[in-house]
């Protein structure tokens, strides 16, 4: 395992105070900086060598337990999806481990709105449910027409 990884991964350990675990990601994320410690081609996740720290510590807590999706949206909202794509695998996870519902879908959409690829095209049948797609609706209100245009490539893929 990496330094990085050595180190994202205290938090999600068990016997840590879950005050312990937001307080040490909210203090470790840093936009704009970027940890580059994998020195070999299997820890290159999508092409990519770089993420912020304390990535893979948001990454493990948000897939621990959905209270940490308030962690995991203001994360999303510092990426840098120009320089770091390794939130495409982590979404994908997101959505096995949960599913789509009223109560994921802000989460997932954070995800996704700081994702530059169509592969979610699979999991687009998740999101087709009158429930969902009316979530989707209420959800999308407030966005300007690009950011809602880019969340709806990334479920339902190319016009």
């Amino acid at each position: 395992m990496t330094p990085t990884r050595l180190y994202d991964a205290r938090p999600c350990r068990s016997g840590i105070h879950d005050h312990v675990r937001f307080d040490y990601n909210e203090g470790t994320i840093q936009l704009f900086s970027f940890d580059d410690d994998f020195s070999s081609p299997e820890f290159q996740l999508n092409g990519s060598r770089f993420c912020m720290p304390g990535t893979y510590a948001v990454f493990g807590l948000g897939l621990i337990n959905k209270q940490y999706f308030p962690l995991v949206e203001t994360y999303m909202s510092l990426v840098d999806q120009e320089h770091q794509n390794v939130q495409q695998s982590f979404t994908l996870a997101l959505i096995h481990r949960y599913g789509i519902d009223p109560s994921t879908l802000p989460t997932v959409a954070a995800c996704f709105m700081r994702c530059n690829e169509d592969k979610f095209a699979k999991e687009r049948a998740r999101f087709e449910g009158a429930q969902n797609l009316q979530a989707l609706l209420t959800f999308l209100e407030p966005y300007d027409s690009y950011e809602a245009e880019h969340l709806l490539y990334m479920i339902w893929g190319g016009k």
